[in-house]
């Protein structure tokens, strides 16, 4: 049974049901991110996606604005419900929000205990929603191993 039959057979309210994504680091390009979000839908079967995420900056391609602009334009479409990052450091965080002026709500970090940086985003716990999260209850997602980042903890920060 695909996913959006199972959901749809379990009459759960649908604005309950959080299915989150992430776009892949080769898909950063606007319209290959675009097809990839509705290749999501297609293959889950759903009318939409809860939480979908940039999975990393993929620095190397260096495409991160035009995947982050593709995720609002999806999200101005109805295609998701919210959009974030993963990864992403806060020299990426300020280059979104600088060239876009769409600040990400909902945002996974890397699990570097001594990093200095993560100071300046706030205290950050485990399940902890900050109060600027649209997430309506959609929790948070991790990331296993994204490249030279290490492994995350699922954390999130508002």
């Amino acid at each position: 049974m695909p996913l959006g039959a199972g959901v749809r057979a379990a009459g759960v309210p649908r604005d309950d049901v959080i299915v989150p994504s992430k776009l892949p680091g080769r898909h950063h390009a606007y319209d290959e991110a675009l097809a990839a979000v509705e290749e999501s839908l297609y293959r889950t079967g759903l009318d939409r996606l809860g939480l979908y995420l940039v999975h990393w900056p993929n620095p190397i391609q260096n495409r991160y604005v035009e995947a982050w602009e593709a995720l609002v334009a999806a999200r101005e479409r109805g295609l998701v419900r919210e959009i974030g990052v993963c990864n992403f450091l806060p020299e990426h965080l300020d280059r979104l929000q600088r060239e876009t002026g769409v600040r990400t709500v909902r945002r996974t970090l890397p699990n570097f205990r001594k990093w200095a940086g993560i100071r300046q985003f706030g205290s950050v716990r485990r399940g902890q929603r900050g109060a600027s999260s649209v997430s309506n209850g959609a929790g948070t997602a991790g990331c296993r191993r994204c490249g030279p980042y290490r492994r995350t903890d699922a954390r999130s920060e508002g």
